[in-house]
């Protein structure tokens, strides 16, 4: 196997994680205020479109297109394919659940990251960082609440996008270091729109945007890309353990979308758990043991 990337600038990376995931959260709410009017295959399909034209201009105007074989190397394919299934989970959890109640649970990847920094890539963690992970899902549990009415049944789906988003992401650091970013991008993007369209096929719901719902789903494949490639450029540039905490700048700005944009905002004990989830995920990847 080739050698992986073996850069490591913590500040870079931060400042890629902290901009991938206010991206992410742009694309969502723009993708989620189409939720009602467009089925997932449109959305799939027309944004994918979108973002695989801007790809291929960004490759061949950086002149990367010489790497295109590294699109078909294994490493990325499966990146892609954790992805794919991770990509179907959340939208269909984002349409039916609050953006912000999605997004917060979310939060809990790095302490799965921690988890399979230990069973994959030979890390070491103390009895502390163990006891963060419990807690930080316990918080994931308060942000449910399967036991009151304020039960939201898709956002179950989110636990099943945090196990494959940090398969993603743990996978990402064996990229070798030779592959272009934006192939990796554009890997994850063509294999989300062809799956689109076998899904369109199959439950033949597809329709034809609108001009309107074109402008937004164009803008939604500009912040996806920008947030896709800022993530993997985080994977790459810094380790995993000095970059993941940044990945709670999501809550705020989708605490933000979902009160200003969806006029949604989580109860007390989604509060307390969306804290849990950020301190323990801090705490158990700032501890050394």
């Amino acid at each position: 196997m080739s050698k992986s990337n073996a850069i490591n600038n913590p500040v870079l990376g931060s400042f890629y994680m902290s901009a991938g995931m206010a991206g992410y959260v742009v694309n969502d709410t723009l993708v989620k205020t189409l939720g009602g009017d467009l089925p997932l295959s449109t959305i799939l399909i027309v944004r994918g479109g979108f973002a695989i034209v801007f790809m291929l201009v960004a490759i061949i105007a950086m002149k990367q297109a010489k790497h295109w074989r590294t699109l078909f190397t294994k490493p990325v394919l499966m990146r892609a394919c954790f992805d794919v299934i991770a990509t179907f989970l959340f939208l269909t959890a984002l349409f039916n659940s609050s953006i912000a109640t999605v997004t917060s649970m979310l939060q809990a990847v790095p302490l799965v990251v921690v988890l399979f920094g230990v069973l994959f890539l030979g890390e070491r963690i103390g009895w502390r960082r163990i006891l963060a992970i419990f807690v930080g899902f316990s918080g994931v549990m308060l942000i449910l609440q399967p036991w009151s009415s304020a039960f939201e049944p898709y956002a179950l789906l989110v636990i099943g996008v945090i196990i494959l988003v940090a398969f993603r992401d743990t996978l990402t650091r064996k990229i070798p270091s030779g592959t272009p970013s934006l192939i990796v991008t554009l890997a994850n993007v063509v294999l989300v729109t062809i799956a689109g369209s076998i899904y369109g096929a199959f439950k033949s719901d597809a329709v034809v945007a609108s001009d309107y719902q074109l402008i937004v789903l164009a803008g939604a494949a500009i912040f996806l890309i920008l947030a896709t490639l800022s993530v993997i450029l985080a994977a790459r540039t810094a380790q995993i353990s000095s970059t993941a905490p940044f990945r709670y700048t999501a809550v705020l700005w989708s605490l933000l979308s979902a009160y200003f944009v969806f006029d949604q905002s989580p109860n007390t004990l989604a509060i307390i758990g969306i804290i849990l989830i950020s301190l323990s995920g801090i705490y158990a990847l700032m501890r050394t043991a």
